[in-house]
């Protein structure tokens, strides 16, 4: 049985843009970082992203969709895992690339494979631990330059089991100097505690410049919520979290604040984390 799982990215569009398939070292290049991604057959197990959520799109109507083949150790991108793309392009001569960094160490670098290709997310220039990916989808004429038609860039965890999550109540969580603790702006019950349908925030302690906070929330093993929001002045947008939305109709979640660092939108730091319950 397969199961579906909703994932919200932070989507760069460049639609298209002309740049080098070689570009980067290690692209293409079984000397440099890790061989090309092992392509190997489907298990049984497959979760899906939904809806509109996990896709970046860029013109011409191309889009990428992230798709777990083999999701082994929790639930979501992890390291040892297995991706696929599902695709949506108008293109025929259309090719996916993924590349993976860990801070500002480039791990996994794969280019140029066939549409319906698998990714193994490790390597031997990436032995464990949490990255950041891209995945781009690409066309070239001549092998050398190409048009990027929409990328998805994603999360991967490191894959170990999660800390228990504190449960009701405002909690704070830290990280090196850095900490985040969560505030209710609308407690539509008044019960002092996260419930569907409730908005909050968070109130941060950190020294960066430009901090964001993303929020994932799970109901069992479905990924029903994700969302990130900036918290600086710059910031065009409510600095707040709707404990709701089409993946998530209704019902208690746990979920899981991550405040985090970016320079490029692609590659992130986390600072701290939070966990909590969310009541129905």
């Amino acid at each position: 049985m397969r199961k579906f799982v909703t994932i919200a990215s932070v989507v760069v569009l460049a639609a298209g843009s002309a740049t080098c398939v070689n570009s980067h070292p290690g692209v293409n290049s079984g000397s440099n970082l890790l061989p090309m991604a092992t392509v190997v057959s489907p298990s049984a197990l497959e979760a899906r992203s939904g809806g509109g959520n996990g896709r970046g799109n860029a013109g011409a109507g191309s889009s990428l969709t992230l798709v777990m083949v083999d999701d082994a150790r929790v639930i979501g991108p992890s390291w040892g895992d297995i991706v696929r793309f599902d695709v949506s392009t108008t293109a025929t001569r259309a090719f996916i690339s993924l590349e993976c960094y860990q801070g500002s160490a480039w791990v996994l670098a794969a280019g140029g494979w066939p549409l319906d290709s698998e990714f193994t997310l490790a390597a031997a220039s990436w032995p464990g631990g949490a990255a950041d990916c891209t995945a781009t989808l690409f066309t070239t004429t001549d092998g050398r330059r190409t048009t990027t038609l929409a990328t998805l860039a994603f999360h991967v965890s490191d894959g170990s089991v999660a800390t228990p999550m504190a449960r009701g109540g405002n909690g704070g969580g830290s990280g090196g100097t850095s900490s985040l603790t969560l505030v209710m702006v609308d407690d539509a019950n008044r019960n002092g505690v996260p419930n569907y349908g409730d908005k909050l925030t968070f109130n941060l302690s950190t020294t960066v410049t430009s901090p964001f906070v993303s929020l994932n929330c799970y109901q069992g093993v479905s990924w029903i919520y994700a969302a990130s929001v900036g918290y600086f002045d710059s910031y065009p947008w409510a600095k707040e979290f709707t404990l709701a939305g089409t993946s998530w109709p209704g019902g208690p979640a746990d979920c899981t604040a991550t405040l985090y660092t970016t320079k490029d939108g692609r590659r992130t730091t986390t600072l701290a984390t939070l966990s909590f319950h969310v009541e129905a």
